[in-house]
């Protein structure tokens, strides 16, 4: 299981992003809250089996029920694109910063 703490609401949408050092990232969309929990999928605690927590983004999209995302340069976004759909099927578009 995992999302079960730390969430508002509704943890529909995921992606994984590869970080030019290696690391891998899995971002999960927090609908209610309007933001996108980045967790580090390298650093596992065996006691809590939970991937540590890195970070919080604050974003535009209303209500998330999707993201994806790609780490390769697109026109427009030079370090890759994080799509995420709010509620009402409004795109937003995000360039990823590694």
């Amino acid at each position: 299981m995992f999302g079960l703490k730390g969430f508002v609401r509704d943890q529909e949408g995921s992606a994984v992003f590869q970080e030019a050092s290696g690391n891998t990232l899995l971002l999960v969309s927090d609908q209610q809250a309007g933001a996108l929990r980045v967790f580090d999928l390298k650093t596992r605690s065996a006691a809590k089996e939970s991937y540590r927590l890195v970070g919080r983004v604050q974003i535009t999209a209303k209500e998330t029920d999707g993201i994806d995302l790609t780490s390769t340069p697109l026109p427009g976004f030079p370090n890759g694109l994080l799509v995420a759909m709010s509620a009402d099927r409004t795109f937003h578009l995000y360039d990823l910063i590694s």
